[in-house]
């Protein structure tokens, strides 16, 4: 009898648990589950506003003659690539600075974290105005006047422009790094590092033997959601240049909204934004691949 109602609370538990979170459950399924499947579904069609029509793969095979779409992945690629390896180096050389107990630490940590609780469009937006290529105001140009240096085009020519456009994305990336790390760093074993010492090892043989091994996962977790927010990348683009000049800029995901909300082509839009989740997925399986096979 007991054991009977024991089963039947936890039973009424489970039933609440699935009531209490039923609302994010449809939320999910409506706007998040269901339009990633019409995603595929719509890849296969030629679909334009009043008409669709079924095509198969011919999709698939304009990406291969699509110019625009191979500087996008290229340009993502470049972006992915410079938040991720100056990002993640940048973000673990603050935590180390900063870790433990040193003097002004909690007042530069809040500091340099600013940019992870300002929202990315307004981000984009300062960049946009230091960016400035008359060089009035306070801009980089205003700055770099007062040295007698130059106007640059930061975001005006194609061989500058995107580099400009990594540079927010680097120092918003960093900052959330390195509260990742600080904290990974402070549950490095302090036993490890004494030892360390006592055998006589210098700081950068104690960050390569002792504190990296021990923060590995750590870093595998920051390279993965890199790779995962930066192939993803619209906002700070669509603020700054929305792909210009002459699509030196263009990311996939532009391109996608270039496609569907501008020339309508939703098929050939979904068909790209099928690509991309193929290639965050394989690069996320192969990351977590890597990272297990350092730990067998």
């Amino acid at each position: 009898m007991k054991n009977t109602s024991i089963k039947g609370y936890r039973r009424q538990q489970v039933i609440y648990g699935y009531l209490f979170c039923l609302l994010a459950i449809i939320t999910f399924i409506l706007f998040k589950y269901i339009p990633i499947t019409n995603t595929f579904f719509l890849s296969l069609f030629h679909y334009t506003p009043g008409e669709q029509e079924f095509i198969g793969f011919d999709n698939f095979n304009r990406l291969l003659t699509d110019s625009i779409f191979w500087q996008a992945l290229s340009n993502t690629t470049f972006l992915v690539l410079t938040v991720t390896i100056i990002g993640t180096v940048l973000g673990y050389t603050l935590a180390l600075m900063f870790r433990g107990g040193i003097t002004g630490g909690k007042f530069f940590r809040v500091l340099f974290f600013l940019p992870v609780i300002t929202t990315v469009t307004v981000i984009a937006l300062v960049f946009r105005i230091l960016y400035n290529p008359i060089g009035i105001g306070f801009s980089f140009n205003a700055i770099l006047g007062l040295f007698g240096i130059p106007a640059q085009p930061f975001l005006t020519k194609p061989e500058t422009a995107l580099f400009s456009v990594a540079i927010p994305l680097i120092w918003k990336t960093a900052a959330y790094n390195m509260i990742i790390f600080i904290a990974a760093l402070d549950g490095v074993d302090i036993q490890q590092i004494e030892a360390a010492k006592l055998e006589g090892a210098g700081y950068f043989q104690q960050l390569r033997y002792v504190l990296i091994p021990n923060t590995r996962f750590s870093i595998t977790l920051i390279v993965i959601l890199a790779v995962l927010r930066t192939y993803r990348v619209f906002t700070p683009i669509y603020v700054m240049t929305f792909g210009d000049p002459n699509h030196a800029t263009e990311s996939i995901t532009t391109w996608i909204y270039k496609l569907s909300f501008r020339h309508w082509e939703m098929g050939y839009g979904s068909s790209l934004a099928v690509i991309l989740f193929l290639i965050i997925f394989i690069l996320t399986i192969i990351q977590l691949r890597v990272n297990k096979g350092e730990t067998d």
